[in-house]
């Protein structure tokens, strides 16, 4: 009876093996995953987009360059609201964060035991160009249009992460497009850049004042006090805030997403 139970020196059949490899595999790779989402958007129908993204690469990214996202890959935040925090720190003492924000009181965050940092240095509209994968946020202008507020230009590592079009919370009305750049034309208004992602695309105008920047490693002791920080973040229903990320401006520039 207790033969075919699983137990240890239990013989296993090929396939019964292979599904226990796969099983896993798929579990480290959602951890891994998990580290960098609580910024994105809500939504179950991209958890399956998530663990192929991932698999499909079969390469694991040095968790120090993964930062948004800037995302970044779409999972359902999980016992919490989600919540940007956008500021400068005013201390790091063990595992309280906080941070005076753009606007209101001074905010703490309890980092998690697995919390890492991730950088932005500056990047130039010369970057943008036909090929590589960007973040965008926009706005909505009176001629229909779309005119961004901030660009976040990903190593080619980090292509496919976060793709897509969902609202944002830089600005009133604003949106995020993780895409790829089809087609860029510069006018007297900017570049203006076609951004292709899976299932559409956009037109979002690139003014020459818009923040470029893009990703780069950093250490916890990057956030300290005077530091200028993104931390994508969860509210619980006691109104207290976690996270496992600190994005850090390095060379004073200041996280624009």
């Amino acid at each position: 009876m207790g033969g075919n139970a699983g137990g240890p020196g239990v013989n296993r059949s090929g396939s019964q093996q292979r599904e226990t490899f796969a099983f896993r595999r798929r579990r480290r790779i959602s951890a891994i995953a998990g580290v960098f989402t609580v910024c994105l958007p809500q939504g179950a129908e991209t958890r399956e987009y998530a663990m192929t993204f991932f698999d499909r690469r079969r390469i694991l990214f040095p968790l120090s360059a993964v930062a948004l996202l800037v995302a970044t890959v779409q999972v359902r935040a999980e016992g919490g609201e989600r919540v940007h925090v956008r500021g400068d720190v005013v201390s790091l003492e063990g595992a309280t964060l906080v941070v005076h924000p753009r606007e209101g009181a001074d905010v703490s965050i309890h980092l998690n035991d697995d919390w890492a940092a991730s950088g932005v240095v500056p990047a130039s509209l010369s970057d943008i160009k036909v090929g590589v994968f960007i973040g965008t946020a926009s706005a909505p202008q009176s001629d229909g249009s779309q005119r961004a507020l901030e660009v976040v230009v990903f190593p080619e590592a980090m292509r496919g992460v976060g793709e897509g079009h969902y609202p944002w919370d830089l600005a009133p009305e604003s949106k995020m497009t993780n895409a790829n750049i089809a087609n860029a034309v510069d006018s007297v208004k900017g570049r203006t850049v076609t951004l292709a992602f899976k299932g559409g695309e956009r037109e979002v105008t690139i003014p020459s004042d818009a923040p470029i920047v893009t990703i780069a490693p950093a250490a916890k002791s990057d956030i300290a006090p005077g530091a200028h920080v993104f931390v994508p973040a969860l509210r619980q229903s006691d109104g207290a805030l976690s996270s496992s990320r600190v994005v850090v401006g390095k060379n004073g520039v200041v996280p624009p997403m």
